[in-house]
């Protein structure tokens, strides 16, 4: 079976790229990533279009992940890697000066909705960046579940 290709939306690349500013630091972590755009969808209402499916560490949506993918080739994002022991390594994200540059011509011509949904997103943002990844986890987890009960 043939995996139907979902159009990347020029407001999934905004909300991505503003995530990755406003989170003010690298995010550390894929893991990381994937439960914070979860939850700022599911749990905040952001405007994210992203599918998400259980995974061993909870929500976790390929599309994502492919357009992480294709900001990194844009260069809009950097990938860095952080070796823990022998086997393990963490993936950070961070936006680049070319991201951060993209990011502001962009906002500067949006409309008062998406300005509105970039304040939202700051506010959730600084809320989610507090949360220890184990916590994000638990609650992306727990939220998955109850939106797979009620549906």
């Amino acid at each position: 079976m043939q995996r139907k290709e979902k159009e990347v939306t020029p407001n999934n690349i905004l909300l991505v790229l503003a995530s990755l500013s406003l989170y003010g630091k690298p995010i550390e972590g894929r893991t990381r990533l994937q439960k914070i755009v979860f939850l700022l969808k599911n749990k905040y209402g952001l405007p994210f279009s992203f599918d998400f499916k259980p995974y061993y560490y909870g929500p976790y949506s390929e599309e994502l992940s492919d357009l992480v993918s294709l900001l990194r080739a844009l260069g809009f994002a950097e990938e860095k890697t952080d070796h823990f022991g022998l086997d393990q390594i963490r993936y950070d994200y961070v936006l680049t000066e070319k991201g951060k540059s993209y990011l502001e011509k962009y906002s500067k011509a949006s409309g008062k909705d998406t300005k509105q949904t970039i304040r939202k997103l700051r506010r959730c943002i600084s809320k989610l960046s507090l949360l220890p990844t184990p916590e994000l986890i638990s609650e992306a987890k727990s939220l998955m579940k109850i939106k797979s009960e009620t549906s």
